[in-house]
């Protein structure tokens, strides 16, 4: 491949180690005298020349064998067309991080909702079950983890407040079959004891 194939070569020249052109490209558009400009601009520290309101950058590259130094080349290219080019792949690129950004946000919802909000709600239903007076609805535990953890010991605090309202039922029945029946009992005594007095 050639110099003179890369569309964005705009001139390129070789000089000789006392700076006199050896080889020329120089397409139309570009006069010589610019070119003589160009070269005679390579004074910067770095050995190459750049205008930043111009878009045609100018580099200049030693041409060395065996440690001794036969001329340079000189490469005037035109950045603008590459400029262009890396502001779309950047615009690509963070269109697709974007996208990216958005999916793992989704993703992370998700899994949040799924393993933290899903398991809190279902507790905060379940205690909300309890204050209405209902101590046999069990909580789905959702995970194996600290949450899972924490709502199968929910679960047996119900279990155990349901026993022991249960229990506490049963001996509020029997306490009041007693009084029912001590007070049957009492009434009964009552009756027997005024019917001695009048006899």
């Amino acid at each position: 491949s050639q110099i003179s194939d890369d569309e964005d070569v705009r001139f390129a020249q070789i000089l000789s180690p006392d700076g006199l052109p050896m080889t020329t490209y120089l397409p139309a558009g570009i006069a010589p005298q610019q070119l003589t400009q160009r070269i005679s601009q390579l004074d910067s520290p770095d050995g190459n020349s750049h205008n930043p309101a111009d878009a045609i950058k100018t580099w200049a590259f030693p041409i060395v064998e065996n440690g001794e130094k036969l001329g340079r080349v000189v490469i005037g290219m035109d950045t603008s067309r590459m400029t262009q080019e890396t502001c779309h792949v950047v615009i690509d690129l963070m269109k697709i991080f974007g996208v990216i950004v958005i999916w793992l946000a989704g993703y992370i919802f998700i899994i949040f909702k799924l393993y933290v909000l899903n398991p809190v709600n279902a507790l905060k239903k379940g205690a909300e079950r309890i204050a209405e007076g209902d101590f046999t609805h069990q909580v789905p535990a959702y995970s194996p983890d600290e949450l899972g953890h924490l709502t199968k010991c929910f679960n047996n605090m119900m279990n155990e407040i349901d026993i022991d309202r249960q229990a506490l039922l049963s001996a509020n029945r029997r306490l009041a079959e007693e009084i029912r029946h001590r007070q049957h009992t009492n009434h009964e005594l009552k009756k027997l004891s005024l019917a001695v007095e009048q006899s």
